[in-house]
This record gives structure tokens, C-alpha cells and sequence, in this order.
């Protein structure tokens, strides 16, 4: 009996979770944005982690998006009995994103090589299955610069096709 009841309890939190992430989009003019784990090499889960968040606080920081909370999004995704590690194709991301009822998934991949980091990143569009962005970067230096600063980067490149760089590159 209880795992009758706790069946219903968790879809109606899904159908609630979902319904309102509906009426934000009809009602508001924002993109909603999920950010899956990335894949790591030679870097901690926790620094993913870590990273993610980061990397969801810039894309809101932009202004332009609504980002899901990771609570949010992991509470669903258990409810759904889905795992989000080892969720890096653009096919699993579109999948999570439905079930999620968000517009674009950000997924991707960091790894370090001596003291170089390298990150890729894509913005996924959840309705077409298609790459909107992606991006690369390679930085020199400590996880600490990653979070610092290179998340904001990332955020921007993927969010805004011309960054401040490229411009600033072009008005020379």
C-alpha cells in the first residue's frame, strides 16, 4: 500500500513539476535551460559537479534564461527512473530534456592534460534533436580558474553567438 501511494504522490509532483514549467514558457518569453552532468576525464565528479553548477548560474546570470534547478531536475529524473550519468549524446540529452519539459539541454565534456584544461560544450535544441551551439576551449592553469572565470565564458559563447571577445576582436 505504501508503494501505491507513493506512486501517486511522486506523479502528481511530476505532473505538477511539469505543468508548471509549461505555463512559464506560455506565459513568459524565457527559454527554459537544463545542464546535464559533464563527462570528465582526469577531473572529480565532485569538480563536474561543481562546474555544472557554475555553468548553470552563468546561463541565468545571462538574463535571457530559466535554468532548472539541479535539485529539481535530479528529483524527476529519479521519479522517471532515469540516470543522467553517462547521459553525453545529443539523442539521451533531447530524452532528459522532455522529461524535464525544458527548450534546450547543455551538455559536455571537461578533461585536464598536465595543467591544460579542455571544455566542450552544446546547447541542444529539445524540440528539433538539433545542436544549436557548440564550443571549445582550452585553458591554461587551475580548476579555480575554470570556475572562476571559464564557466562564465562558456556561458556566453554558448548563449550569445558573438561574445564579448569576438566583438571586441572585430571592432579592432
Amino acid at each position: 500500500m505504501d508503494k501505491a501511494i507513493k506512486s501517486i504522490v511522486n506523479a502528481i509532483l511530476y505532473i505538477t513539476f511539469t505543468l508548471l514549467i509549461t505555463l512559464s514558457q506560455t506565459f513568459s518569453q524565457t527559454i527554459t535551460v537544463a545542464v546535464l552532468d559533464f563527462d570528465g576525464a582526469n577531473i572529480t565528479k565532485d569538480e563536474l559537479v561543481i562546474l555544472a553548477d557554475r555553468l548553470s548560474s552563468e546561463i541565468f546570470k545571462l538574463g535571457e534564461y530559466t535554468v532548472v534547478e539541479r535539485s529539481a531536475m535530479d528529483e524527476i529524473l529519479e521519479e522517471q527512473g532515469f540516470q543522467q550519468s553517462g547521459c553525453s549524446t545529443t539523442d539521451c540529452a533531447v530524452e532528459v530534456g522532455a522529461l524535464l519539459g525544458v527548450q534546450r539541454m547543455v551538455t559536455g565534456s571537461i578533461g585536464k592534460i598536465g595543467n591544460l584544461y579542455t571544455i566542450t560544450a552544446k546547447s541542444i535544441n529539445v524540440e528539433s534533436g538539433k545542436i544549436d551551439n557548440q564550443i571549445s576551449l582550452d585553458v591554461s592553469g587551475t580548476i579555480e580558474v575554470l570556475l572562476t572565470e571559464t564557466m562564465s565564458q562558456v556561458s556566453t559563447q554558448l548563449f550569445r553567438i558573438e561574445s564579448e571577445e569576438i566583438i571586441s576582436k572585430t571592432s579592432l
